[in-house]
């Protein structure tokens, strides 16, 4: 797990060259299994985020900067993270020096990751619109020259070897009172991360990680990896009709699934979509994010072809072997639109396909096509319980 020089230097030309251009947009690092989204506003840093445990930074971030502030609603738009700390200040429950923390806490970890990445790392940069605020315009190539020696020391430490994402967990319990750990004892359960440990020991992570080296050599602490904590997104306002029981609010309202690693193109269905009355589910990275996928049950996925981890495809094929979505309309959305391309996506189960860029006319068509049953099952539900309520 050895930080590549030539990828180092690969990363510190692609800041410069952002901030040199003054680019405003997103700069993707694609690896083999993780990707993450470096988000700019004339060559400064917005944002970071991706990875490995997107949800479990945010909020232990949160947790750290701003414990009392608990997000009303959730965001399909990216980054949602950014979205959520704007809307806790526009609601004054963040202060600015507060979000400002959340950030660099959040942009510290993600540099973190990336270098000590130990696979190739594909880029690819994205004009976009910026965010409506610019809370904090960051300096990425001094953080990242940063997170660098922060790197030197935890490989000086032997540490080499080790990840703070991964959770120890304590195999020999009775052994820790003879070595004054018992305050850290109680999170060694194999559920928290080395950087949950060291925020909630207020120690730093190297500290915290050192100090569990003898009973690593010992085998009284493992290390393991976990999985991030479900992404708080396409979920539905708790607020409730007078009328209308909660628990059939998200009935109300399709949810559409837009796969597609460009978050323009969720951008694009969102504007479309949300005025007509649809939910709309942004995945952007559909194997990091696949348990949000399954957990939410969209109505019907709109499915790009071309995408850094994997292909429509594949995907596809994958999809229509899992039973939850063996009969969810599954629409091709691509502008690679040929001959060659629609047939294969018949082939593998493809319910329909359609061109980028998205044309509102043709997007309503397909909904009306594959959706019009659902969307009458939906209203005498409605309706039951309209009536159920009235009585």
């Amino acid at each position: 797990m050895n930080a590549n020089s030539l990828f180092v230097a690969k990363i510190a030309h692609l800041l410069d060259w952002v901030n040199h251009q003054r680019g405003t947009g997103e700069l993707i690092l694609a690896g083999s299994k993780q990707q993450w989204q470096l988000y700019f506003f004339h060559g400064r840093l917005l944002y970071a985020t991706g990875g490995s445990h997107r949800v479990r930074r945010w909020q232990r971030a949160l947790k750290q900067h701003c414990p009392n502030f608990i997000p009303k609603a959730s965001f399909v738009d990216e980054p949602w993270e950014y979205h959520q700390i704007e809307q806790g200040i526009a609601e004054n429950q963040i202060g600015v020096n507060q979000a400002r923390s959340i950030i660099q806490t959040s942009v510290l970890e993600v540099f973190f990751e990336i270098v000590s990445y130990a696979n190739p790392v594909k880029s690819r940069w994205q004009n976009s619109k910026p965010p409506n605020t610019q809370i904090a315009l960051l300096d990425a190539n001094q953080i990242f020259q940063k997170i660098l020696r922060f790197w030197e020391q935890w490989q000086a430490q032997d540490l080499g070897n080790f990840s703070p994402s991964l959770a120890p967990i304590l195999r020999q319990p009775h052994l820790v009172k003879n070595l004054k750990m018992e305050n850290m004892a109680s999170l060694l359960n194999g559920e928290n991360t080395l950087w949950d440990i060291s925020y909630q020991n207020r120690i730093p992570a190297i500290a915290a990680m050192v100090s569990l080296l003898p009973l690593v050599s010992q085998g009284i602490v493992e290390f393991k990896q976990v999985g991030d904590l479900p992404l708080p997104i396409g979920q539905i306002s708790r607020a409730s009709s007078n009328l209308v029981s909660p628990n059939i609010t998200s009935l109300h309202k399709p949810l559409i699934a837009c796969i597609d690693d460009s978050p323009v193109m969720g951008k694009t269905l969102e504007n479309l979509l949300l005025p007509a009355g649809y939910r709309v589910l942004n995945i952007t990275n559909p194997l990091q994010q696949m348990t949000t996928l399954v957990k939410e049950k969209p109505d019907l996925i709109f499915l790009d072809l071309l995408m850094p981890d994997t292909n429509g495809y594949n995907l596809c094929t994958f999809l229509r072997k899992t039973p939850i979505f063996e009969k969810t309309p599954i629409v091709i959305l691509t502008s690679r639109d040929n001959i060659i391309n629609r047939a294969h996506a018949r082939l593998i189960g493809a319910s329909d396909f359609l061109s980028k860029p998205a044309e509102r006319e043709k997007v309503m068509q397909t909904l009306q096509k594959y959706l019009v049953k659902k969307d009458r099952d939906i209203q005498v539900i409605r309706h039951e319980h309209t009536l159920k309520f009235a009585q």
